[in-house]
């Protein structure tokens, strides 16, 4: 809020002392009752109507210090108000509250926000030299949740139980598509995916590519990274809870999807017409003497491309 300038209030001055009421006075210049009485104890008490002197002293950060606290707040841009004020007294000699730094970098325009991660060096490496490597596991049991029905109407539809162990699907993406698929019954452990490494995807990888893997436990091995390093390529982990920065997830979720709709068709038969769709080639654990029975082929499939058994 600007302050009225001198001579408004000279001005106001002059007409209550020539009887005029403050009330008159207020509304004849357009401005509060208050503003009137101010003016009329200033000039009582001071004999003077300049502006009196905003109070407090000269800001701790100065405007000549701003450039020094931007190029401290672009090195460290995660670092807390407090971490700020314990680097500016080392590095100027010089004592701030939290909130003294809080507002030198408001009148910088820079907010606490949200950070947007990116993977390491992302701006630096092609994507033809990424590999995303992920597993999905289901069941026969997927089925949709939701249905069209009339509004008065119930929507019913059947479920189909789950009859044996889940079934694993391992896979690594790349720019080119899907490759490397490999189906396992049950959940994948340490030891499988080991194998998977040195004789699945380990053959298919190219000296100096980045494989990248999430934090489940069975990929943080040591001699996960030994199998990776031993082609000549780079092992990166995704930060916690980071299912969107990887392509793959997605891809699950969408083969899940797939397998919700096609009804009573066995699901772990969707994951390996999704892994052949994408590359003929791929290898199944499975307890010898195992097989699988014949299915049906959805109508979008050709003929015969869910019946029969799988070597290991």
């Amino acid at each position: 809020m600007r302050a009225y300038s001198t001579d408004l209030k000279e001005r106001l001055v002059r007409a209550v002392a020539n009887g005029q009421p403050l009330r008159e006075a207020a509304r004849r210049f357009g401005v509060a009752v208050n503003t009137v009485k101010r003016a009329v104890v200033q000039q009582r008490e001071t004999g003077s109507l300049e502006r009196r002197p905003i109070p407090g002293g000269p800001r701790r950060i100065g405007r000549e210090q701003e450039a020094l606290l931007l190029a401290r707040l672009q090195e460290a841009p995660d670092a807390t108000v407090l971490e700020h004020c314990a680097w500016w007294a080392e590095h100027q000699g010089q004592q701030v509250s939290e909130a003294t730094m809080w507002r030198a970098m408001r009148r910088l325009g820079w907010t606490h926000k949200k950070r947007h991660w990116q993977p390491v060096s992302a701006t630096k490496r092609r994507g033809q030299q990424f590999v995303f490597v992920d597993e999905s596991g289901t069941h026969t049991a997927l089925t949709r949740l939701y249905g069209w029905a009339p509004h008065d109407q119930r929507a019913v539809g059947s479920v189909p139980r789950n009859h044996g162990k889940n079934t694993t699907l391992v896979a690594a993406l790349t720019p080119h598509g899907l490759q490397a698929p490999w189906t396992i019954e049950g959940a994948i452990d340490t030891l499988a995916f080991e194998r998977y490494v040195k004789e699945v995807v380990g053959p298919t990888l190219r000296p100096g590519q980045v494989v990248i893997l999430d934090n489940l436990s069975v990929h943080t091995a040591a001699r996960i990274r030994e199998a990776i390093e031993a082609v000549d390529c780079e092992l990166l982990f995704l930060p916690p809870y980071s299912p969107d920065c990887t392509p793959s997830s997605r891809r699950s979720r969408r083969s899940k999807r797939s397998c919700a709709g096609w009804g009573r068709a066995p699901a772990r038969r969707c994951l390996k017409r999704s892994a052949r769709r994408s590359r003929p080639s791929r290898r199944t654990m499975r307890p010898p003497g195992s097989v699988m029975p014949d299915t049906p082929c959805p109508p979008h499939l050709p003929e015969g491309c869910c019946s029969g058994s799988s070597g290991n």
